[in-house]
Parts: C-alpha cells; structure tokens; sequence
C-alpha cells in the first residue's frame, strides 16, 4: 500500500519526536548516573535514604516520622501504617532517629543502644533488674580462667557458684538482681567517605537459672513474701537439685556463652546490616537556604510546606537518587528529629525541594531555622 505524502510526514514527525525524547532521556540518564559523589555524614538537616531490604518501614504517626522494624514488602504504603500493632508494639519496634544520626557521625556512646534495640534487649523489660551490678566482659574472663578474687566476688554478685550450686547463704538482692554484664560489640560504619570501626557497649542482665526458679516459685500470685518462706523454697530447690529431680546449671559455660567472641560478632551483624542501608543524599552543608508557608485545608486544619533550596551538588546528588529510587520514601531529619518522610514519585532534577502536608508549625519553624543559620542567615 502506498502511503500518502501527509501520511509520511505524519509517521516522520512521530519517528523524529520518539528518538528526541529517547535521547534526551539517554543523555540525561548518562549525565545523571554516572555521575560519582564522595559519602556524606549526616548534619543538622538531612534527607536520608533508605534501603526497603534492610527490614525497616517508615512510618508517621504523632507529627513525626520514623523507621519501624517490620518486613521490606511493608516498605512505602501510602497512607500510614497498616500492620494492625498496637501504639506500644510499634514503639517498642521503632528505631531511633537521634541514635542512627549519631552513630553516622562517628559518635560511639549510642551504639550500644542501638546494638542492643536490634538484638531484642530492653531496658524496660520485666527482666532488667532493679539494681544493676555491672560485670564487663574482661572482668568475667579473668573470673573463670581463675583470678579467685573475682570468682568469689562474682559468686557472691550472683549468691550460686560457677558450678551451679546455690550458695549456702541468702543474699536475696543477687538472687533477684544477678549481674548486668557490659559487652563490647565492635561495628563497621561508613562515617562520610570513611570506614571505621565503632565499639558500642551492651548491657545483658544475666541470672542464673536457680535465681529465677526461686523468684518464680516465691512471687507467683504473692507481692509480699516472708523470710520463713525465702528460706523454706531456697532450701526446697537446693535439695531438688541434690536429688537429681531439678536440672543444675553450668554458670561457667553460661557466662562462657554470654561473653563467647563468636556472638558479640553476631549481634553486630544486623546493626551493621541497618547503618549500611542508609544513603545520606542531602545535608544542609548542600542546602542554601529554606522558607515555608502555611495554607489552611477544607477540614480547617492548618499545614505547612517547607521550600528548601540546593546548591549545584545538592541538586545533583537528589537527582540522581530520584532517577534510581522512584517510588520510595526519604526521611528529613532535623537535629535528631525525624519530622517529614516525602515520597519520591518523579525526578527531581531542580534546585527547589518542597515538603508539604506538614502539621506541626515548631518543627517547620525549628527546620527552616536551622538551615538558615548555617548560612549566617
């Protein structure tokens, strides 16, 4: 079939508009991506980026955003958190912002905190004790490999000997509280363009087996025990155990285990899993300076945007994120606070960062603050 002249310059002009977008595109994306920038630390004013595989999702509840432990497929719903938990299981599985920020920096004093929320241990639990006698690692080393003054003391801290045999006094304070032992777990952080290595300390309350046998056996349904009935179950579970009816404990292999170097490296795995996850894209040494409006929306509800201007490096750097991250989430993190977490759905190639829907004028205020004072503002 023979094509009309209008026809031809019709498929022409089509064929030509295609390879014009398809190249600007192949040039852009050439420009952009392969295009290499030194790691940055974190600032007072950061726009963060998260990687979804890393078992975290943000989410934003009260004013302020936040990453939440759950799994990477729960990454990025719009519209909040639709996991169903409850406020105080979402808190007890929410990361700290302040600490994360922290620890980019180099600061080693929050890194146990942080080794310790992602291996399960809580202070706030109903198993840290009242009063802490703080063992560290070294310290239980001696003890068991034979410094008797340590042993004895240790002993005493804990009122059951190495071998599991509780001792013939009550001390009831060791027997509720044992020892709170502080291990040091060594991370590998990227801190800008650097790696080091940081040493967090973790605290592990740790009592044996016999203590908590006793405790159980004393304080189920009661509040208030007496002295005849300490000493009655004491002696109760001492002679148990020297019948062969209860199962006596090796303390020694349990600090052994506790302390054993294989698992200190183990629990730094998924800290070091977290840290290595986060891509500074924007600090506020790339922003010039930043302003926000407010507008009031049908429901009579006030919101704010904040405006913030890059310089030529900050524009870049976000918009090579955007052209490989579409379809995530940032979060804006200002002095510790995580107060927005902006969608990205479209490149971002200019200078102008606009972050809207924001309902707490302090935090706006305290953000736009910030930046602008960085710059003598």
């Amino acid at each position: 079939m023979r094509l009309r002249a209008t026809q031809k310059i019709a498929i022409g002009f089509v064929a030509l508009t295609a390879v014009v977008v398809f190249g600007y595109k192949f040039v852009t994306d050439r420009m952009v991506l392969t295009q290499r920038f030194p790691n940055l630390a974190p600032g007072k004013a950061t726009l963060l980026g998260i990687d979804p595989g890393a078992g975290f999702r943000i989410v934003v509840a009260n004013r302020i955003a936040g990453l939440v432990q759950g799994e990477g497929s729960e990454y990025g719903k719009e519209g909040g958190d639709e996991s169903g938990e409850t406020v105080e299981q979402a808190k007890r599985k929410q990361l700290s912002t302040r600490d994360l920020i922290a620890i980019l920096q180099g600061d080693e004093k929050p890194l146990g905190r942080f080794v310790m929320f992602l291996n399960d241990i809580r202070r706030n639990d109903r198993d840290w004790p009242t009063v802490q006698v703080y063992w560290t690692a070294e310290e239980l080393r001696k003890a068991l490999d034979g410094d008797q003054a340590l042993r004895t003391k240790l002993e005493r801290d804990l009122n059951v000997g190495l071998d599991g045999r509780p001792l013939p006094e009550i001390r009831l304070s060791s027997i509720e509280n044992g020892i709170v032992v502080r291990l040091p777990v060594k991370v590998r952080v990227r801190v800008a363009d650097q790696e080091r290595v940081l040493t967090g300390i973790v605290e592990q309350p740790y009592r044996p087996r016999f203590c908590v046998q006793l405790t159980d056996r004393l304080y189920k349904d009661k509040f208030d025990v007496t002295q005849a009935a300490i000493q009655g179950t004491y002696l109760q579970l001492m002679r148990e155990l020297e019948q062969g009816s209860g199962q006596r404990e090796d303390v020694g292999k349990s600090i052994e285990r506790l302390i054993d170097p294989k698992r200190l490296e183990q629990m730094a795995e998924a800290p070091s899993k977290v840290l290595s996850s986060v891509e500074v894209v924007v600090n506020d040494s790339l922003m010039e300076s930043a302003s926000y409006s407010k507008f009031v929306a049908g429901n009579g509800k006030e919101l704010f945007t904040i405006s913030i201007q890059l310089n030529d490096e900050g524009r870049r750097r976000l918009w090579k994120y955007s052209k490989l991250h579409r379809g995530t989430q940032l979060l804006f993190v200002v002095n510790g606070t995580a107060i927005a977490a902006p969608w990205i759905r479209q490149e971002i190639p200019g200078s102008e960062v606009t972050i809207s829907n924001l309902t707490d004028e302090e935090l706006v205020q305290e953000a736009v603050d910030t930046i602008n004072k960085g710059k003598g503002r």
